[in-house]
């Protein structure tokens, strides 16, 4: 498997295409970690979740089972999630 390496720069266009086709198509929702994202989301009016939500979402609704094993991997890599946010994830799951 080939790695591909994008730059901060890429990342913000590739970003700030996602909102623009939101606006464009409207009635969207977008996955975005990125809080610079969040908040251009957020001041555009734009609905939104992270990864999170949609692993808390597909286990509310029965698509996973549990959440942790999933949220674990996550957090062994540089995803940035503090314990505190991830115990409370886990708590309303039920997890």
């Amino acid at each position: 498997m080939e790695t591909i390496i994008i730059s901060d720069t890429s990342c913000l266009i590739i970003l700030a295409s996602s909102v623009a086709l939101a606006i464009e198509l409207g009635n969207c929702f977008l996955i975005l970690d990125d809080l610079r994202a969040r908040k251009m989301a957020t001041s555009l009016g734009l609905s939104f979740t992270g990864t999170l939500g949609v692993i808390a979402s597909s286990k509310k609704r029965g698509i996973i089972a549990a959440a942790r094993p999933i949220f674990e991997k996550i957090s062994a890599t540089d995803f940035r999630l503090s314990n505190a946010f991830l115990e409370a994830i886990l708590a309303e799951l039920g997890e």
